[in-house]
C-alpha cells in the first residue's frame, strides 16, 4: 500500500457516489482507471463501505443527539480561578483509519499530559465507532461547541480543537459513510466558534490546504496551527497508518516532551521539513499564527500544568 500521498485528493469525492450506488463490477473499472498513487486508497474506500453495510442512515442520524448528550454528560465542570483546558477532537474522513487513530491518540495524550481527562470529547467518522461516538459532521461540531461552551468558563478556560481529515482550500472534508454530510468550510467554522462564546481558542487543523483556514478563524484570542500552507498538500494519509506526517511530528513526537503548543510547533515544523526533503516531497509548509492576547493565557496554562506535574513527581516515593 502506498502510504505517502497528499491528503487532499479530489478523486475521493468522485468515488463516493459510485460507492453509494453499489460498487460491484464497476468498482474494478474505476480502480483500473485511477492514478497509481490513489489506487490503494480506492480499495480502502471499498473496504470501509463494507463496514457500513448494516448501518441504517436514518437510525444513525436519530441517535446523534443521544450520543452527544452522553459525551457531554461526563464533562467535569469549570473550576473558578483555574484556567482549565477542554479538548475536542474531530476525525473527518471515515474512509481512512488514520484520522480516527490520530484523534484517539491525541485524546489520550491530552488526558494524560494536559489535564483534560473529564474535559475531552470526540467526534469521529468510522465504521468502528458509528454506534458509540458522535459523527464528525458540521452540525454535530456546532452542537458540541455550544454544549462544551456551556460547561466552560468562557472568559477563563481554553479550548483546544483538533481537526484531521482531507481538505481543499477553505474546505475540510467530511465523509460520514452512509450519512450525507457537507464539508466544513472555513467561514462556517468561524461562525460556530463565535456562536459558542468560547473566548480562548487553540485550533490545530491537519489537512491539505489547511492554511486557508487561518484568515477566517484567527483573532487576538486564538492560536491557529495548520499542517500545510493555503496552497500546499500535507502527507501521510492511509488506512494502515497511525499518524499523518504532521500528526506524528506535532502530537506524536513534540508535545509528549513539550508543554508549549508554540514550542512544539517549532520542533514539528523542522522535523516535517527534513522528512519531506529526505523523501523528495513538495514542502507542505505548516503554518502558525498567534493572537496578540493569547500568548500570556497559554503561558498561564503551561505554568499550571507544569506545577501539577512537578507536584505529582514529588509525591511519587
Amino acid at each position: 500500500m502506498v502510504t505517502v500521498m497528499p491528503i487532499g485528493l479530489r478523486l475521493f469525492m468522485r468515488w463516493r457516489t459510485a460507492l453509494a450506488a453499489g460498487l460491484v463490477a464497476g468498482s474494478v473499472l474505476l480502480a483500473a482507471a485511477a492514478p497509481a498513487r490513489a489506487a490503494s486508497q480506492f480499495w480502502d474506500t471499498v473496504f470501509t463501505s463494507l463496514g457500513y453495510a448494516s448501518v441504517d442512515p436514518d437510525r444513525t442520524l436519530a441517535a446523534q443527539p443521544g450520543l452527544i448528550e452522553n459525551a457531554v454528560a461526563g464533562l467535569a465542570p469549570q473550576r473558578p480561578g483555574v484556567a482549565d483546558l477542554y479538548f475536542i477532537g474531530l476525525a473527518g474522513d471515515g474512509r481512512e483509519g488514520v484520522f480516527r487513530r490520530e484523534v484517539e491518540s491525541v485524546t489520550r495524550l491530552f488526558d494524560a499530559r494536559f489535564g483534560t481527562r473529564g474535559r475531552s470529547v470526540r467526534l469521529i467518522n468510522s465504521p468502528r465507532t458509528i454506534a458509540t461516538v458522535p459523527l464528525a459532521t458540521p452540525d454535530n461540531l456546532r452542537t458540541m461547541l455550544a454544549r462544551v461552551g456551556r460547561v466552560m468558563d468562557k472568559e477563563e478556560d481554553v479550548l483546544f480543537l483538533f481537526l484531521t481529515s482531507h481538505g481543499a482550500q477553505d474546505e475540510f472534508w467530511i465523509d460520514a459513510g452512509p450519512v450525507p454530510a457537507d464539508p466544513l468550510y472555513s467561514d462556517d467554522l468561524k461562525e460556530m466558534l463565535d456562536e459558542s462564546g468560547i473566548k480562548w481558542r487553540v485550533l490545530v487543523i491537519s489537512a491539505c490546504y489547511s492554511g486557508s483556514f487561518i484568515g477566517p478563524v484567527w483573532d487576538a484570542h486564538t492560536l491557529v496551527i495548520t499542517a500545510a500552507r493555503y496552497d500546499r498538500s500535507s502527507f501521510g494519509c492511509g488506512s494502515e497508518r497511525d499518524w499523518t506526517y504532521f500528526g506524528e511530528a506535532y502530537f506524536g513526537h513534540a508535545l509528549p516532551g513539550e508543554l508549549s503548543f508554540v514550542g512544539a510547533f517549532d520542533q514539528a515544523e523542522q522535523a516535517i521539513a527534513q522528512r519531506e526533503k529526505d523523501e523528495h516531497l513538495k514542502p507542505s509548509f505548516p503554518q502558525m499564527r498567534i493572537g496578540r492576547l493569547i500568548g500570556p493565557k497559554l503561558a498561564e496554562l503551561e505554568r499550571r500544568i507544569r506545577g501539577l506535574q512537578q507536584a505529582e513527581s514529588r509525591a511519587v516515593p
